[in-house]
């Protein structure tokens, strides 16, 4: 996820590095829902940037299963759809030589 985003390997890996060792990263390695949260979490973000809406919705459907607050990450689609309608408005003036 963080080498589909960032664009860089070093930068992703140092970015992975970071979120292994944070000072909260001793919940991960406890008997506590927060390290299932963090899996279903990035594994439902890399599905939606891959832009496979069917299993980011199961995805992220789990993770409201491991943690109560989950519910506020639909923001995530939220988000995705803002984008691609500022994409398509701007493409459109883009393409027919508007301007705003």
């Amino acid at each position: 996820l963080s080498v589909i985003i960032l664009k860089d390997p070093n930068v992703a890996l140092q970015a992975s590095i970071l979120f292994c060792f944070n000072p909260t990263s001793i919940f991960y390695s406890s008997i506590y829902s927060e390290s299932l949260y963090a899996l279903f979490s990035v594994g439902g973000c890399y599905y939606l940037v891959s832009r496979t809406n069917n299993i980011t919705v199961i995805w992220l459907a789990l993770f409201d299963f491991a943690r109560s607050n989950g519910v506020l990450n639909a923001g995530y689609f939220g988000f995705q759809a803002v984008h691609k309608a500022y994409d398509a408005f701007y493409l459109k003036n883009v393409l027919f030589g508007r301007k705003s």
